[in-house]
């Protein structure tokens, strides 16, 4: 199979689309990676604004990334067809050996690019992560407080200003059986 398939202009002209899909993707990629960056600065002084910016920069990287998935998985289940291969066996590393040295050194470059970026994609994502889920405890944190000061009883401060514990009525009931 690998032998046939060398210097098949169908395949080579299959792999030049696979390239340049992938190629597309690493601009698609950087730029989700800006956005993930400017949504770290975001969370360490957040405002509503710059919260609905990075939303809106995240989805329109994600959607265009998704578009140029789906071309890419195009291209993939014809590669797959004209190898006789399930989509799933379609890599780089198992292209490699059918393509000439220029195409396979293009997407083995392309490919460690991609691969670095999506490393440190996922990354900050982690990072980002870490700090909206330590936002949300301190919110609950919050709520929790201002809860059990509000709820009948509680200590809290009273409308001069003072802080006082609970109230006492000074009744004291006995009851002997």
């Amino acid at each position: 199979m690998q032998t046939e398939n060398l210097g098949n202009p169908v395949l080579e002209q299959l792999c030049d689309s696979l390239l340049t899909m992938l190629e597309r993707e690493i601009p698609l990629h950087q730029e989700l990676h800006a956005a993930l960056k400017f949504e770290r600065e975001t969370l360490i002084r957040p405002s509503i604004e710059s919260l609905n910016e990075t939303n809106s920069r995240k989805e329109t990287c994600l959607l265009k990334l998704r578009i140029i998935e789906e071309a890419r998985m195009g291209i993939i289940r014809k590669i797959a067809a004209r190898l006789g291969l399930p989509e799933r066996e379609v890599n780089i590393s198992r292209l490699g050996p059918l393509l000439d040295e220029r195409r396979k050194l293009a997407l083995s470059t392309v490919q460690d690019r991609l691969q670095n970026l999506l490393e440190d994609i996922s990354s900050l994502n982690r990072t980002n992560k870490s700090a909206i889920e330590a936002s949300i405890n301190h919110v609950q944190g919050a709520l929790s407080l201002l809860g059990n000061l509000l709820s009948n009883g509680a200590a809290g401060y009273s409308p001069n200003g003072l802080f006082g514990g609970p109230q006492m009525s000074g009744q004291v009931i006995e009851t002997r059986g």
